[in-house]
């Protein structure tokens, strides 16, 4: 009896085999299936589509190989340039890790090409970051498959960013999410937290591939592995108990290194697209509109919200609280000299809502600005602020207190050279009570500006300020006289009237 059931628990075994074998294959076609669905998700997002729409042509090599599909690298190859690269985190091969290097090189090279190029640009920003807080640097490369270099991707978990946190996540580390606001897209403050995320996983586990694990399905769902494994905390041991988005994380992670590193052996190179790699940050005190910046500076408000995805409606709040703004080096002097005319122009027209108003006075430029007050502020933040003396701020309100009243509307009067200009052409336009001597004054300024049109021929790295700068005019004045509209753009060889 007893040799019976042996016999029938071992041809019981022996017939179940290939249900299991097919089972583990159906979880891995899964798996692979799951992590493609989220891969296209990221690469349908608006971002990303203008970045592969204007790839115009590869970078010049001197040496380029025709395209080399995975399927045609033996193993052992494989096996030998992974060896090659200089990790922390052990670069294991297997039938996984070589799946998503074909799914990588084979189905997404054009993705790829384009996620090359964009890595010029943001690796040296989490190299840096990572490398301060003491993380092996080779960790960039979790981007990949986290975000596609996206900054704007969302995850159908609600997972955002380059580095897709979650809300709690992202609270947990100090990144700040509001209804204008979500630093889990800020390049710099999300590789930050990731960073110091990380750091903290690996003090838990000594390991960084269960840290790199760990920072996908978190710490909870991978103690369970361990104690499933028997207490085994080897990453392959404890395989088979971790959810299976996480099975595919690790040979995902491997494979996307790989790529990044042998690219050129699979006649894959980056993409030559329009993304600024010399850039500088500016702290920012004022409520600005990237459409005040980018009508101001001559810039493309999509060239700033790539450089700035953080700031979800093209508003910065600076008046609640001191926050960044990254633009190309050769902007920056521009920005630091026309930063008032940037606060306020067209104010109205992109605040139409906000707590603050404004009209223009007749006295020679000077506004009048009504300011909330807000909970914290004070008379020398406010008068600061606007660039003027706290005596005189109240003067103006009639106040003796020491600090002003949460909720008021305080009246600030601040010189506005725009406003000047506005009031000179009113005056000259005034009619029906001008003298005989003004007649004849605005006569001839009439006559001596028509003989006195003045052309600028655009060249490369002109900026309407600079141009405005060389020949005594203003932004708003080349604005108008050609016509450039709300949003002006100005090419090389471009013919402008300047006077």
């Amino acid at each position: 009896m007893v040799k019976k059931n042996i016999f029938c628990f071992l041809f019981l075994i022996i017939i179940s085999a290939p249900v299991f074998a097919q089972i583990e294959k159906n979880d891995e076609k899964y798996i692979l299936e799951s992590y493609e669905e989220n891969f296209d998700s990221l690469l349908s997002n608006l971002f990303y589509n203008k970045s592969l729409k204007i790839q115009n042509k590869n970078f010049l090599f001197d040496e380029k190989k025709e395209f080399v599909s995975a399927l045609d690298i033996p193993d052992s190859i494989f096996i030998r340039r992974l060896r090659s690269i200089p990790s922390v985190v052990p670069m294991s091969y297997n039938d996984k890790v070589r799946n998503y290097i074909e799914f990588y090189v084979n189905r997404y090279k054009k993705s790829i090409n384009v996620m090359l190029s964009l890595s010029q640009y943001y690796f040296p920003i989490f190299e840096e970051i990572l490398d301060q807080a003491g993380v092996p640097l080779e960790l960039k490369y979790l981007t990949i498959i986290e975000s596609a270099l996206n900054p704007q991707a969302v995850s159908r978990m609600g997972a955002s960013g380059l580095w897709q946190f979650m809300y709690s996540t992202g609270k947990l580390y100090d990144l700040r999410i509001n209804s204008l606001v979500d630093e889990r897209r800020d390049p710099v403050k999300s590789s930050k937290a990731a960073a110091n995320y990380l750091r903290d996983l690996y003090g838990i586990y000594k390991d960084w591939t269960l840290a790199i694990a760990a920072y996908n399905c978190g710490p909870g769902n991978i103690n369970k592995a361990i104690r499933r494994a028997g207490g085994k905390t080897d990453y392959w041991e404890i395989y088979e108990y971790l959810p299976k988005e996480t099975r595919g994380y690790i040979p995902a992670y491997i494979a996307a290194t790989y790529v990044m590193n042998y690219y050129k052996d699979h006649g894959i190179y980056p993409s030559s697209i329009n993304f600024p790699t010399l850039t500088d940050t500016v702290l920012i005190r004022e409520d600005i509109h990237l459409g005040q910046i980018s009508e101001v500076l001559g810039i493309s408000i999509e060239e700033l919200r790539v450089l700035n995805p953080q700031y979800k409606n093209d508003i910065i709040p600076g008046k609640s609280d001191v926050y960044s703004l990254k633009l190309p080096v050769n902007i920056i002097p521009d920005y630091i000299t026309l930063k008032d005319s940037i606060v306020l122009h067209k104010m109205e027209d992109f605040f139409p809502s906000t707590t603050f108003s404004s009209e223009t006075n007749s006295n020679g430029g000077t506004e009048k600005i009504y300011h909330k007050v807000r909970k914290g502020e004070t008379w020398a933040s406010i008068s600061t602020h606007y660039g003027v003396g706290t005596p005189e701020l109240k003067k103006w309100n009639k106040s003796n207190s020491k600090r002003p009243p949460v909720g008021r509307n305080l009246i600030v009067y601040r010189y506005n050279p725009i406003s000047k200009m506005q009031n000179q052409k009113e005056d000259m336009n005034v009619t029906g009570n001008e003298t005989d001597a003004s007649k004849s004054d605005t006569k001839s300024l009439n006559n001596n500006s028509a003989q006195t049109i003045k052309k600028y021929k655009v060249r490369k790295g002109d900026s309407l300020y600079r141009i405005a700068q060389a020949n005594s005019t203003t932004v708003e004045n080349i604005i108008k006289l050609n016509n450039l509209g709300k949003k002006p753009v100005i090419m090389p060889g471009q013919v402008l009237r300047v006077k």
